[in-house]
């Protein structure tokens, strides 16, 4: 439970590794959200998708918290938003490459793995007192 507690803390800072598993557990919440909405579309049953979308919406909440208490770690104000601004277009317009051709594909996923590498394995140049989580 101390884990779980230290791994969803929304005032301290995260290092590389609690973004990892901040994010993994986001995607994990978002999955079954995304499945209930799915199936509630298909079968159609609107408290499944209700419920779908609210669930689903807790993961993505946690998952812009997790990436942006990343990048204040990384980055002081206001390059922080920069870098988060940055992997929110990158993965935007990733969904939309595959209708442009397959080269942008490519470096839409190449440049997404680097900033999501980068993130996990930098470590923070700011000092403790100056991070703000």
């Amino acid at each position: 439970m101390e884990f779980l507690k230290k791994l969803f803390n929304f005032s301290d800072t995260i290092n590389g590794i609690e973004f990892l598993w901040r994010w993994v557990v986001a995607t994990i919440v978002q999955f079954p959200g995304g499945y209930m909405v799915g199936y509630g579309i298909v079968s159609g049953i609107m408290g499944y998708v209700l419920l779908g979308i609210i669930i689903a919406c807790i993961g993505i909440a946690l998952q812009f918290s997790t990436l942006m208490k990343r990048s204040r770690a990384l980055f002081k104000a206001p390059n922080n938003m920069y870098f988060y601004i940055a992997y929110l277009a990158v993965s935007i317009f990733q969904g939309f490459a595959e209708g442009i051709n397959e080269y942008a594909v490519i470096f839409s996923n190449i440049v997404m793995l680097l900033m999501f590498v980068y993130a996990i394995a930098q470590n923070s140049g700011i000092p403790k007192v100056d991070h703000k989580g």
